[in-house]
């Protein structure tokens, strides 16, 4: 670690060019009142320059090209520093919003048979055979509505069993252009409620207000 001494010395420059700031200037002068080696080298330093060739308006112009590149790196470090959080923000954004435009849930009716729901599956795997399906029947959706409400749950009192209104659905995980296909071969299926996707969303706007609502473009019949 440097010591007093040393970091004078490095300031003498500034402080004889008059661009420290107050604190710095004030540092500086009351170290060279009571460090006799610092103030011999502030004192050389204003020897070489008194004589030194260069007339002194030339000097001053060299102080005044040299204040303009300080100030033009400074400009310089806080664009790069834009812009580098502008990337990172993009790639925060657009990872967060490939997740999300992945996914689309397919809400059926009550009335669906086996049969209809293997035939539902078998167009989302035809389209994309690594497609991730999981099916959630009328009681899965029931018990995750319970998980929501969470100590609020009498609000649900009576929807069990033959009382249950919320319908069966499949949450299908793939990739944006997939599902959008899949959406376009199932959107007229009779035995399909709805069609909730994420692809129609506005990426930035997505990523900031996800955290508080998380926006589904809901497609019907």
């Amino acid at each position: 670690m440097k010591n007093e001494c040393d970091i004078v010395q490095d300031l003498l420059f500034s402080y004889k060019d008059g661009c420290l700031k107050q604190g710095s200037k004030e540092f500086v002068e009351k170290h060279l009142k009571k460090c006799d080696e610092c103030a011999k080298v502030y004192s050389e330093m204003n020897n070489e320059e008194e004589k030194s060739d260069i007339p002194k308006d030339e000097i001053d112009y060299l102080k005044k090209i040299k204040k303009k590149m300080k100030k033009k790196t400074k400009i310089i470090i806080a664009i790069s520093v834009i812009l580098i959080i502008f990337i990172i923000l993009n790639i925060a954004v657009f990872i967060n919003y490939d997740k999300y435009i992945s996914e689309m849930t397919i809400f059926l009716e009550d009335s669906i048979t086996d049969e209809e729901r293997a035939e539902i599956e078998n167009i989302i795997k035809g389209t994309d055979k690594n497609a991730e399906i999981t099916y959630k029947s009328k009681e899965d959706a029931l018990n995750n509505m319970k998980e929501r409400f969470q100590d609020k749950t009498e609000l649900l009192a009576g929807y069990e069993g033959e009382n249950n209104i919320f319908p069966a659905y499949y949450e299908v995980n793939s990739n944006k252009k997939a599902i959008e296909e899949i959406e376009a071969k199932l959107i007229n299926n009779e035995k399909i409620k709805s069609i909730n996707t994420r692809t129609d969303e506005n990426p930035y706007v997505f990523f900031f207000f996800s955290k508080i609502y998380v926006p589904l473009t809901e497609k019907n019949k």
